[in-house]
């Protein structure tokens, strides 16, 4: 797993610029309490209001081009119920349930991406 001086030392490197919204986004990035693009931004704005939702995104895919991140999707196929078919299976990200459905759940939802830390 990165180190956050491994990371600031990278986008130095890179000739990024290490502000302090982009430090507050790493740490709550390296805390790992996050499923996705949103609810890294509330945690940050919660800790630094001057925090901006784009600066998120920048930041987010600067860590994905360097190698932190990397963004997963995973389907799944689902009974009637919803339930998971596939039981060796065991993260379901995003879920699907069929068209009808689909539209409800990503207005329900919302969300901007879904990534992990490596």
């Amino acid at each position: 797993m990165w180190q956050k001086k491994d990371i600031v030392n990278e986008f130095q490197r890179l000739g990024k610029r290490i502000t302090k919204q982009r430090m507050v986004i790493l740490d709550v990035i390296l805390e790992q309490n996050w499923t996705d693009c949103k609810e890294v931004y509330y945690e940050a704005v919660r800790r630094d209001s001057t925090v901006g939702l784009s600066t998120v995104y920048r930041t987010i895919r600067m860590l994905e081009e360097i190698g932190v991140l990397k963004r997963v999707y995973q389907y799944v196929l689902t009974d009637e119920n919803g339930e998971q078919v596939d039981s060796e299976n065991e993260s379901i990200s995003p879920e699907f349930h069929g068209t009808n459905d689909l539209r409800q759940r990503e207005k329900k939802d919302e969300k901007c991406c879904t990534a992990s830390a490596f």
